[in-house]
Parts: C-alpha cells; structure tokens; sequence
C-alpha cells in the first residue's frame, strides 16, 4: 500500500539482493541503472555480497534488507537483462511471489521454472509455476515472516543437489503460497553465458 508524505506518491521499500561471484555483467548493471530511474516511485535498497556460496549470500542478504524494513526484496542475479520497467511490471501484480523464467547458458537451453502438472503451458499473462528461479524473482516480506529462515539452501536429497531456487520455492508452497511467472516479461529477459540466451529461440526442436 502506498503511503504519502505531502501531494508527493511514496511508494514500496524494496530491497535488491544480487549476488555475485567473481564478476558481474556491465549489461546486468546497466539493466539495473535503467530500471532504478525509471522506478521514481519506488525506494529501492540495492545490496550485493561477492562469494562463492549464493545461498548464503541470499539469507544474509534478505535478513539485512529486513531489517532495514523492505515491504519487498527482488532477488537479481548478476548474469540477467531485462527492460527497464522490469520491477514496475511485477510490482503491479500485487503478488507475494512473482518472477521471470529463462533458459539455461549452455546448450540445450532448458528453460528452468517447472510447471505445476495440472496447469496450462501459457505463453502469456501470468502463469503459476511449481518453481523459478531467483534471476529476476520478486518476494513480499510476509514469504519471509511466515517460511522458516534460512530460507535458501542448497541440499543434497535422493542423490542429487537441490539448488536454492528450488528449495525456497518449495518451502514457500508448502507454507500456502503461490509461485507466479510473468510470461510476458519472460519474452523479454535475456540470461548471459558466452552470448545473450533469449526466451524465444528461432526454429527451436521441442518434443
């Protein structure tokens, strides 16, 4: 809910947590400067923490933003593009959970969010999902109020890791809510490797 101090809008605190490890794309960057002028409404509290366990840095980050009373926290990797009303678009769903999906670096470029079984393959609007990952992924405070902290971890179950995006996801649906993707701001995020890998890929194989 938007507060107002004066005829001038005040509206949410959100936090951006974006971890990173030995470096982070000038494109990411740039991404993130274009949606913070853009977002004039929005109070935003970037932090980042450079090491070489993200799930880590992702409780220490989101208990530190917190703390500093964000209503949201956005969770960016440091490898992502996307537009510059990125944050707006998924602020305006007014959900407690809502991201993008995006594909894999390499070849073949997976897409990584999983559909729940029962539920339509949309290609547009807003699609729920059993699981994103935390790429562009924006979370309300009260996730982290009501799912038991820490709240990101990277374990080892049935002789596989289960990565942190998993995990969260997870614990957030078995505390009631649900996993939202934005599968019109998904066309237009871009995840880096050796080049830009789109959503949309030309003359793609699907099975």
């Amino acid at each position: 809910m938007k507060q107002t101090l004066g005829t001038v809008a005040v509206g949410p605190i959100v936090g951006v947590a974006i971890p990173t490890g030995v470096m982070m794309y000038a494109a990411t960057m740039f991404s993130m400067l274009t949606v913070a002028v853009l977002s004039r409404n929005v109070r935003m509290i970037p932090m980042t923490i450079n090491g070489a366990d993200p799930a880590a840095a992702r409780n220490d980050m989101a208990i530190a933003l917190l703390n500093a009373r964000c209503e949201y926290i956005l969770f960016v990797d440091c490898d992502m593009v996307f537009p510059p009303d990125a944050l707006n678009r998924l602020l305006s769903h007014d959900l407690d959970i809502v991201g993008c999906d995006y594909r894999r670096r390499a070849p073949p470029f997976q897409k990584i969010g999983t559909f729940l079984p029962h539920m339509v393959q949309a290609e547009d609007g807003l699609v729920e999902r059993s699981m994103l990952g935390l790429g562009f992924f924006l979370v309300k405070r009260r996730v982290f109020e009501k799912v038991e902290c820490p709240w990101f971890q990277r374990i080892y179950e049935n002789k596989c890791f289960l990565t942190e995006d998993l995990y969260f996801c997870a614990q957030a649906m078995k505390a009631g809510f649900k996993i939202w993707c934005d599968m019109d701001l998904t066309k237009q995020v871009d995840h880096m490797g050796q080049q830009p890998v789109p959503w949309v890929i030309p003359n793609e194989v699907t099975k």
